[in-house]
């Protein structure tokens, strides 16, 4: 059988107020059940319960499942338990060290460049109207 290393604790300076940890939690729910192109509705049918109880958990953070709930709820979104729990740990893990946490993870910045190229793509129509006036 293989052992496996004991969870590493945080610092408790590295740690989130418990109900932030629960946001988190419900934002990156939300997402992968967004990606999946499943409503709350159908959610919610699947599973037995209502539309009221997906958005406590997923919006508000006032609702906790247990673990037999969150199978559940992933089972009828297609997603994998693992995947989710690793996600969940990068979410929690970038929120303590100050990054926005989110199902897609964080948003690649645009570069210097790439943003100068969108500006002159906005600003050639302009230019091009102007000679023809002239």
């Amino acid at each position: 059988m293989k052992h496996r290393q004991p969870i590493r604790r945080v610092s408790t300076a590295e740690t989130l107020d418990p109900s932030e940890e629960y946001k988190i939690f419900g934002q990156l729910l939300a997402g992968f059940r967004k990606k999946k192109g499943k409503t709350q509705t159908d959610v919610a049918r699947a599973i037995g319960t209502s539309q009221v109880f997906l958005v406590k958990v997923e919006r508000r953070g006032e609702r906790k499942l247990d673990v037999i709930e969150l199978m559940d709820l992933l089972d009828v979104m297609g997603v994998d338990v693992m995947l989710f729990v690793r996600a969940l740990r990068k979410a929690l893990e970038d929120a303590r060290h100050g990054s926005q946490p989110g199902a897609e993870g964080p948003k690649p910045q645009r570069s210097q460049s790439r943003l100068r190229n969108t500006a002159q793509k906005r600003q050639k129509p302009h230019r091009a109207i102007r000679t023809q006036k002239r």
